[in-house]
């Protein structure tokens, strides 16, 4: 029971907090922001920021987590069914 209510309150906190981190906005970092960048200036900029990349591979490496536990937890639940 404990799992599944912990289970729950994550998927509601995520399900809460990806739209606001994806959300375009313009960032105090930036004295422009990002409002007149076009989009190949735009993946320019995020492929040659180091702080940028990061964020973009911990994103992959938690999205990679992400489906392999759920696929892992899949399994064993078709595996405990039959």
């Amino acid at each position: 029971m404990l799992r599944k209510m912990f289970t729950t309150k994550l998927k509601i906190r995520l399900s809460l907090a990806v739209p606001a981190l994806l959300a375009v906005s313009q960032v105090s970092a930036h004295p422009s922001g990002h409002a007149e960048v076009t989009m190949s200036q735009l993946i320019e900029h995020m492929l040659a920021s180091p702080f940028h990349t990061g964020i973009i591979a911990a994103s992959v490496i938690v999205v990679a987590v992400v489906i392999r536990t759920v696929s892992k937890q899949k399994a064993a639940k078709a595996d405990k069914s039959e």
